[in-house]
């Protein structure tokens, strides 16, 4: 396609060498690469850019590299072609970037004329420049004047190539500092990660294949592209040679800096800020000796009570689901002991040490869905699908009550109450004890009135699996259900919630568990006919709950939709969210949404699942104070009790019935559960990591802080309460210490109306001051 049929440059370095007549060609090759990577390589490309320094003039045959000079009506000619190209393809989700010139300077003068063409303007979505000037760093003028017409275009910007001599990486540190506060670009991209002399991050000769060490480079681009995550808003200073980025729903502040001269002594002022709490943590990469080492800078903070805001009148409870190691552990007396007691010490068999029980009040009851039953269907024998990923052997799966279609009386033989013996012992052991709040809930239908005959998802995970002639029959088995467990188990259910992440799509069939996808307008339907049900069976006291989305947005979103219809919100009146992102703790940022429209709906709200695979507890603890103090959950319920991979308190092999030790976690749930009782009021504090109890009968504040850092001093001002007595009781948990405190007790002193307390590294305190009015 080029007029001397070379790539590495043209006869004439200022002229065009791609010829006229193959633009188009160019363009399609471009497109067809594009389209090649989507369809047959998997992957989707974001950005296209045609050009490589193409107002350079030392692109002259023989080169040393592929290269071509472009003038830009050139250019426009191109960009013009490759944006219908590409929508020709079904690729305008593909943006094109332009020009790639080799300074900031060359950039400015390439879009200056660009700009006066609206058609091309229309054809790019982002403008690229080099960091160069020539082969040297850019330290020029032209990066603010780039940056304005960038933006008066509406355009992103990138250094999207840029590299030097420096192995040093002080050249690169001033360049990342200049280009973001500067020039506002929106990602930095370094030439060549290994390559020779000082130019690679890594010390390479790419022709020889050898690779030899990392240049002091490497670990000044780790200083940023570490800490500085996508996502994160980039903040001005005062001070080029410092970035600073935010991340708001972590409340994490990062500041990377450079100097280049002799040691000195920085003063960071963040009081532009409303709170700085802590911990900070440094790391230092020194480019003539050591490389990036963490260390940490001690923020000792005060977290300040307000008594007088109440963010929750009465705290429901903690608790956790029974499914599924309540269908493998069923009868164990010493498991219940240890969950729904209040007992200092109790001895699990299996666990070593003994434990402090958790107090847990609250227990979520699975009603099954599956069964082993064949249904004679007018000589057709029908039988339930079974996953290969959730056999009959396995805990998940939970026993059907209702056997087929045949009766609606629960007293004739398509009933068959003797089911999930195990799930209901542990369920009577709990309400033996201290357990007063059940909720039923269900994970899928019974097998028999979904589409594809199974429970372990649907043939479609973004289709509805409960047949629509079977809603009402759905309502049906639940009351049926919560009568069956108040007439003849003597077990209250105070809540009924008919889904489990409904609009999840990944309920598809194999699936490894129960699971139901269900749109909107079906969950609507159904909560209706359960309220209808319920009441006419006198279960007009057991309260709707609804729908246990996988995060807070989804359930912001399926409330929100809920909220048009006056009879759908009338007939529940507990709104339940899952603690997920994905499998993740959720740290976005719709916990305050959430909040505010189930209030303005007059509804409570619970975080009814929550889990995750940190064994030290500091994650879950992190998420209950998010949950608390910013979406107001009167109530957390911990999803497996026991469960292996650090996601149970009680580490355990539910499928072999094996239990070995208590995860850390165990214990930080402790400081929460055994301190944070059933009736009292959460009140307000500054501090998101800090939970605030009160029962006022008793004049007890209780405050359970975690903290994440490193050791540190926290002053506790409780100035805004008339009197502080004390004593002042704590509990202690090390929750990345292997020697450490599990939950060691202690007295602390007040002084006043407040008090300090000393923080371990990684560690959860709980304090119990008494006198408190």
């Amino acid at each position: 396609m080029t007029n001397n049929h070379a790539t590495a440059g043209g006869d004439n370095g200022d002229k065009d060498n791609l010829q006229d007549w193959n633009h188009d060609k160019f363009v399609l090759y471009l497109s067809a690469v594009v389209s090649k990577a989507k369809t047959s390589w998997g992957i989707n490309f974001t950005y296209i850019e045609p050009f490589n320094e193409p107002m350079s003039t030392w692109w002259t045959f023989p080169g040393g590299q592929e290269g071509c000079h472009f003038e830009v009506d050139t250019q426009n000619d191109v960009l013009v072609q490759l944006r219908t190209q590409l929508d020709t393809l079904g690729l305008q989700d593909v943006a094109i970037s332009a020009s790639d010139e080799n300074s900031p300077s060359l950039a400015l003068a390439t879009l200056t004329s660009m700009s006066t063409n609206t058609d091309v303007m229309n054809a790019i979505g982002k403008v690229n420049t080099h960091g160069y000037d020539g082969l040297s760093p850019y330290r020029g003028e032209d990066r603010e004047p780039l940056k304005a017409l960038v933006a008066q275009s509406s355009k992103k910007l990138w250094d999207s190539e840029y590299g030097e001599s420096d192995a040093t990486g002080l050249s690169l540190a001033e360049s990342i500092g200049l280009d973001i506060n500067q020039m506002g670009v929106s990602a930095f991209v370094y030439w060549q990660a290994l390559d020779s002399g000082a130019w690679g991050l890594i010390q390479s000769n790419p022709g020889d294949s050898w690779i030899g060490t990392p240049n002091p480079k490497y670990y000044v681009m780790a200083q940023y592209s570490r800490h500085i995550r996508p996502g994160m808003a980039i903040l001005s200073t005062d001070d080029t040679k410092t970035v600073m980025a935010y991340d708001a729903a972590a409340k994490l502040l990062v500041l990377v800096t450079v100097n280049t001269g002799d040691a000195q002594t920085i003063t960071f002022d963040l009081a532009s800020f409303t709170r700085v709490a802590g911990p900070i943590t440094a790391w230092t990469t020194e480019t003539s000796g050591s490389v990036t080492q963490p260390s940490h800078v001690i923020a000792d903070y005060t977290v300040k009570a307000d008594s007088a805001t109440t963010l929750l009148d009465s705290w429901e409870g903690w608790g956790t689901s029974l499914a599924w190691w309540a269908n493998a552990f069923g009868n164990r007396a010493d498991i219940a002991d240890s969950l729904f007691t209040l007992k200092e010490s109790v001895t699990v068999e299996g666990v070593a040490p003994a434990v402090p029980a958790l107090g847990m009040n609250i227990v979520r009851y699975n009603v099954g869905g599956s069964g082993n039953n064949v249904i004679d269907d007018g000589g057709t024998e029908v039988a339930m699908s079974v996953s290969k990923n959730m056999p009959a052997t396995s805990p998940k799966y939970i026993d059907t009550f209702w056997l087929n279609w045949a009766s609606n009386d629960s007293t004739s033989t398509s009933w068959n109450w003797k089911a999930d013996a195990n799930q209901r012992a542990m369920l009577d052991l709990a309400t033996k004890r201290d357990v007063d709040i059940v909720e039923a809930f269900s994970n899928a239908p019974p097998w028999w009135m979904t589409n594809n005959h199974a429970t372990a998802g649907g043939a479609d995970g973004k289709k509805d699996n409960l047949q629509s002639w079977n809603h009402g029959q759905f309502a049906l088995y639940l009351a049926t259900v919560v009568s069956q467990a108040k007439t003849s188990w003597g077990i209250d259910i105070k809540y009924v919630e008919p889904f489990n992440e409904p609009m999840s799509t990944w309920w598809t069939f194999p699936g490894g568990q129960e699971g139901c996808h269900f749109e909107v307008n079906s969950q609507k339907d159904v909560l209706l006919k359960l309220r209808a049900k319920l009441d006419a069976l006198g279960l007009k006291d057991v309260v709707v709950a609804t729908s246990d989305e996988n995060t807070p947005p989804l359930a912001l979103s399926t409330l929100t939709t809920m909220s048009k219809d006056a009879n759908v919100m009338a007939s529940f009146g507990k709104v339940n969210t899952h603690g997920y992102a994905g499998l993740s703790p959720y740290r976005g940022p719709d916990r305050g949404p959430l909040k505010d429209l189930v209030k303005k709906s007059g509804k409570t709200l619970w975080d009814s699942e929550y889990g995750e695979k940190d064994a030290t507890g500091l994650s879950m603890a992190e998420s209950i104070a998010l949950d608390i103090n910013e979406m107001g959950v009167s109530a957390f319920v911990y999803w497996q009790a026991l469960d292996g991979g650090g996601w149970g308190l009680l580490q355990s092999v539910i499928g072999d019935k094996a239990i070995s030790s208590p995860n850390l976690k165990y214990y930080v749930m402790a400081q929460y559960s055994r301190h944070i009782r059933p009736g009292m009021a959460i009140l307000s504090s500054d501090d998101a990591k800090s939970v605030m109890a009160y029962d006022a009968a008793a004049k007890l504040l209780v405050l359970v802080t975690v903290n994440t850092g490193a050791a540190q001093k926290v002053t506790f001002d409780l100035a805004s309460f008339k009197a502080v007595k004390g004593p002042i009781s704590a509990w202690t948990t090390e929750a990345n210490s292997t020697d450490g405190a599990l939950y060691k007790s202690s007295t602390i002193k007040a002084s006043g109306t407040s008090f300090d307390a000393a923080f371990p590294a990684s560690s959860v305190m709980t304090f119990e001051i008494q006198g408190v009015e």
